[in-house]
């Protein structure tokens, strides 16, 4: 803002409140105001008598005029960003039998997961479902093979997630083989709950 510029605003509030402006008045005015654009400065004016009915000061006019640069600056983003071309919408939904064949490849990629630590997390989340902390740790006990048969559950962890198994449709020789556990005993598991056939271990 220039001095004449000064001298416009001080003009414009002597109408409101009729003071008298002399040089001094325009040069004082014009230190403290000489960063204000002239157009803010006269708005603030306006919007200063709008709503009170005190004398008017240079900090009453920075205020204001900071108030309605906030403003123009806000009502211009918002412009911006309505303006601003909508995001791309994502392509079309891929043919369904490529989808197919992408899980199919991606299934293929996966690492096989050894079935010991596939056991080990079931039992694991069996405990904390039934809230009891994990038993020591014992050593591994040897490997039955050929014709021999797995022994009946030895806790009552491993029995509720053999039944468990088998009451969600998992056959008596998977359950077995999965859990290390008797065959005949979970056949014997299933016919408690009125499923299941006799059959002979494997």
């Amino acid at each position: 803002m220039t001095p004449d510029e000064t001298a416009l605003v001080l003009t414009k509030a002597a109408a409101f409140d009729q003071r008298t402006i002399g040089e001094a008045d325009v040069m004082a005015w014009y230190s403290v105001l000489e960063d204000v654009p002239v157009d803010d400065a006269l708005q603030a004016v306006s919007d200063h008598y709008r709503e009170s009915t005190s004398r008017l000061w240079p900090a009453d006019v920075r205020r204001l005029a900071a108030e309605i640069d906030h403003k123009r600056r806000g009502a211009e983003r918002q412009r911006q960003l309505e303006a601003a071309e909508p995001p791309a919408l994502p392509a079309a939904p891929a043919d369904p039998e490529r989808v197919k064949e992408l899980v199919r490849e991606v299934v293929a990629k996966l690492p096989i997961v050894d079935s010991d630590r596939i056991r080990e997390r079931a039992i694991q989340r069996a405990r904390k479902e039934r809230g009891r902390p994990d038993p020591p740790r014992r050593k591994e006990k040897k490997r039955l093979t050929g014709k021999e048969t797995w022994p009946p559950p030895q806790t009552d962890d491993i029995a509720a997630l053999a039944t468990r198994y088998l009451l969600d449709g998992y056959t008596p020789a998977d359950v077995s083989e999965r859990l290390r556990v008797s065959k005949r005993w979970c056949e014997k598991t299933l016919r408690r709950f009125g499923r299941g056939k006799d059959e002979s271990d494997g």
